[in-house]
């Protein structure tokens, strides 16, 4: 199974909306985490609503925040580079 997990997490007051903000998230990362960050860019990027996209490394809990709901997507790209 892959560490791969879907996450909401509710927005904050100054975003001036209301709901939750849902995440895809990547854990227990080794190796080059912001060379795993470019690829998913490059691979989600024309996905993404308005082109917008938004990610956060975490270097100290090896962990990657993907806003949006790309469980799927981001899977079969660690299936393919034989995660």
């Amino acid at each position: 199974m892959l560490p791969v997990y879907y996450k909401e997490k509710p927005r904050k007051a100054a975003e001036r909306s209301h709901g939750t903000r849902p995440l895809t998230v990547i854990r227990h990362i080794d190796g080059d985490m912001w060379a795993l960050a470019e690829d998913l860019r490059a691979l989600l990027q024309p996905k993404c609503e308005g082109g917008l996209f938004l990610c956060q490394v975490d270097e100290a809990t090896r962990v990657i925040k993907i806003e949006g709901i790309f469980l799927e997507e981001v899977s079969q790209f660690l299936l393919s580079r034989g995660f």
